[in-house]
């Protein structure tokens, strides 16, 4: 269990998605007396929830606090509401890639380089075959 009072803006949340995936979002404060977190859904895009909601039925599995100084953490309420409402891409604009850049101006996403690592091994599998029948 984590003790939700020490997060701070720009603290990045993970929690269970499934049996192999996870969904990350950037905790944002407090709003109404309830924890806030941005993440970027597939239905939605970009837009706040609030912590249970962002939980659902999965546990949060770790935090990873923002590793910048002061300054750089009161940007990054300002980028949230720059980007709120951007649709998902799984290429362009996924929940890695968004949160990866709320945190750090290093922008990757490991989603889409496992799935591109994935798709060079798959091919060079099936060129394999056609090199055999030569």
């Amino acid at each position: 269990m984590y003790d939700l009072k020490n997060l701070k803006i720009g603290d990045r949340l993970i929690r269970g998605k499934g049996a192999l995936s996870q969904q990350c979002g950037i905790y944002v404060g407090m709003h109404r007396g309830a924890h806030l977190v941005a993440e970027n859904v597939t239905t939605r895009g970009l837009c706040y929830a609030s912590f249970a909601d962002f939980l659902g039925e999965n546990t949060l599995e770790r935090i990873e606090h923002f590793q910048g100084n002061e300054q750089q953490r009161k940007q990054i309420a300002p980028f949230i509401d720059s980007k709120i409402g951007t649709n998902y891409d799984l290429s362009d604009y996924n929940q890695a890639y968004f949160t990866n850049f709320a945190q750090t101006p290093k922008v990757e996403s490991p989603k889409l380089y496992r799935a591109l690592v994935l798709g060079v091994l798959e091919y060079v599998w099936y060129r394999s075959f056609d090199l055999q029948d030569c």
